[in-house]
């Protein structure tokens, strides 16, 4: 994949954070979990490598659980 534009990248890894949080079954502070876990999603996601977006933002959700 190609490089994505900031605000395109920020849309597709607030997704892939919900996304995350969600199977990881974040209850408490559920909005900073997402935050956080949006914000090491992005840098990948800019880069075009969702994969490992999404592998950052569990790990992140996994570690506030």
């Amino acid at each position: 994949m190609s490089k994505v534009s900031t605000k395109k990248a920020k849309s597709i890894a607030k997704k892939l954070a919900r996304k995350a949080v969600k199977s990881v079954g974040v209850k408490s502070k559920k909005s900073k979990v997402l935050k956080k876990a949006a914000k090491a999603a992005l840098k990948p996601v800019k880069k075009g490598k969702n994969g490992k977006a999404r592998k950052a933002a569990r790990k992140v959700a996994k570690k506030a659980k």
